[in-house]
């Protein structure tokens, strides 16, 4: 009864389009972005489609105290995915000086779709070293978006300077740290990032 978040292993810059997809219903937006960028993966799967639209349907029909949130907390496999949720929350128009630079390496870096430990690097340094200057103007510039955009970026940090596996953990971390969550939480992972030593079966 009490169960409010259900964590994903999908990376964690998804949470823009599962969000929008839960508050649109256009399913064939988000399966054409999980089926072009999870490739393999259960996410790729026309069951996992059919568990968004059934889970869709049923949070809808619970009351606003009830809801339970999806929450993606794996490393970006595909950071350009994460870049363009970023890019899609920051609003039409002129974008603020401070922040310009910083706003066109996301686009080159998106568009580009190339990224080796190096650029990840380069990325997150500027991403980070900008957002800190300057948080006010984010604030302002992204309104309700903030929150999220703070986690996406902060996954995106996470992935250039962490193994997969603790950039997981730390973006557990930074969800449950810096959103409003209640009740229970559930999440189910491959055996392979459950484990806490060799010994381990």
């Amino acid at each position: 009864d009490s169960l409010r978040q259900v964590i994903l292993e999908i990376p964690a810059g998804f949470e823009f389009y599962i969000e929008k997809y839960l508050k649109d219903g256009k399913i064939d937006a988000f399966k054409e972005i999980v089926f072009q960028k999870r490739q393999g993966s259960v996410f790729s799967s026309e069951e996992f489609i059919q568990f968004m639209q059934d889970f869709r349907k049923w949070n809808k029909s619970l009351p606003a105290n009830q809801k339970v949130k999806l929450i993606p907390v794996d490393a970006e496999s595909d950071p350009s995915t994460t870049l363009r949720a970023m890019l899609q929350m920051i609003p039409n128009g002129s974008i603020p000086k401070e922040i310009n630079v910083t706003v066109d390496m996301m686009v080159r870096f998106r568009n580009d779709g190339v990224f080796t430990s190096e650029k990840m690097t380069i990325l997150a340094n500027q991403l980070e070293g900008n957002f800190l200057s300057f948080q006010g103007t984010y604030y302002e510039l992204l309104g309700d978006y903030y929150p999220m955009y703070y986690r996406s970026l902060m996954s995106l940090i996470n992935s250039a300077y962490r193994p997969r596996e603790i950039a997981m953990y730390f973006n557990i971390v930074q969800y449950f740290t810096n959103a409003e969550t209640h009740g229970n939480s559930f999440g189910q992972f491959g055996a392979l990032h459950c484990r806490s030593g060799k010994s381990d079966k």
